[in-house]
């Protein structure tokens, strides 16, 4: 009689793995900032160049390093903070605003663009260098990581492909969870002034969007030039936030005191540029002296 052996071991090869769900233990959205900014989740925030989305990253960032107050009145939970910007200066423009923000800057740490290697270095990237930022924030037991902007440090990826821009995000992604600590990418808008839906405005391809768990724009008020409005635009995590408005003057950053009733949409309509203006203008004055006799056939105007 021959006696059929079982083999319990596992197969070789890649495997899944696969978790029961009545063996997760369910947990409470961890927020760094109630409504906005979640630990150990990445969180989008957008607008076009000059419109004071990098200076309030380090309005936020500041807060963190005290332990004051956020803007709607909540406390902040003190901790360290870890910046990577590749369009400030850290001397002239980063240092500077972080003073003026009250913040302490034993807790802001700037990582440079530069990566050591053997002999030589190379480019921070996302693609290449995700697990020494996971080092680093370990290291310096960081709560806010900011990315200004993420599209500069992409490597060699596609930014308008989905599958790169997955590819380019998810361990970034994975880094945030494993660490707790939130992760916030500063974006651009695109120039597709006709469209009205905020999470189409952000450059390069929509993953980008899909992927952060909040997202804000940061746009100028339609009624007032020196007012910024800081709005959400994504918000997987909770109900929406209050949109907040915020003015910079003099260099001196300052929030509005109370919540400010304006559409997304309303921020995002453009108004006629002044050579626009004027053709419109010119086709007005044009079709008044044509038709001021009366009316006059279609061939005819074209003429």
């Amino acid at each position: 009689m021959v006696q059929e052996i079982v083999d319990n071991a596992p197969p070789a090869g890649p495997r899944l793995k696969v978790t029961t769900l009545s063996n997760v233990e369910p947990e409470e959205v961890n927020w760094l900032w109630p409504k906005r900014i979640a630990r150990g989740k990445n969180i989008l925030l957008a607008g076009d160049p000059g419109q004071g989305k990098s200076y309030l990253s380090l309005d936020i960032a500041a807060r963190v390093s005290i332990g004051g107050k956020w803007p709607d009145g909540g406390d902040v939970e003190q901790g360290n903070v870890l910046i990577v910007t590749a369009e400030d200066g850290i001397a002239d423009t980063v240092r500077p605003r972080l003073d003026k923000l009250g913040a302490d800057t034993n807790r802001v740490h700037n990582i440079d663009l530069a990566v050591s290697m053997t002999g030589c270095s190379e480019s921070l990237s996302l693609e290449r260098h995700s697990h020494l930022l996971e080092d680093e924030i370990t290291k310096w037991d960081a709560v806010l990581l900011i990315i200004d902007p993420v599209t500069a440090f992409v490597g060699v990826k596609d930014t308008n492909k989905a599958s790169d821009v997955r590819q380019l995000l998810t361990p970034v992604v994975s880094m945030a969870e494993r660490t707790g600590c939130a992760v916030l990418t500063i974006q651009h808008l695109n120039k597709r002034s006709s469209e009205h839906n905020a999470l189409y405005r952000v450059s390069s391809s929509t993953d980008f969007v899909a992927v952060a768990r909040s997202g804000f724009l940061v746009a100028p008020h339609p009624d007032d030039d020196s007012l910024r409005v800081f709005v959400p635009i994504k918000s997987n995590l909770s109900a929406p936030a209050d949109v907040l408005g915020l003015r910079v003057t003099d260099g001196v950053f300052v929030w509005e005191p109370d919540p400010l009733d304006v559409k997304v949409s309303e921020l995002l309509t453009q108004p006629p540029s002044a050579e626009q203006r004027s053709a419109l203008q010119d086709a007005k004055e044009f079709l008044a002296e044509v038709l001021a006799g009366g009316l006059v056939a279609v061939d005819q105007v074209r003429v």
